[in-house]
């Protein structure tokens, strides 16, 4: 589990090269308080010397979901 104490998120922006006079804009968003995390993952190892690692990582509220995959294989020499 992931909690935060503050959700909110503004930035004030400009474009590069506006015109004079041209005001920023703003854009805020928010996200959830609190996360459930998840995480699993399994690694095949061989007695040649290679191995295989396989995960996933994910973060889920009620707006927010946040995926991650990783696949990494190696070979010893």
């Amino acid at each position: 589990m992931t909690a935060f104490n503050n959700t909110n998120f503004a930035v004030s922006a400009m474009f590069a090269g506006a015109p004079p006079g041209v005001t920023p804009f703003r854009i805020a968003t928010g996200i959830d308080t609190v996360l459930g995390d998840v995480s699993v993952g399994a690694n095949l190892l061989s007695k040649d010397g290679w191995s295989l690692k396989l995960s996933y990582d994910g973060h889920y509220g009620a707006r927010v979901r946040d995926s991650g995959f990783q696949l990494k294989a190696s070979i010893r020499f």
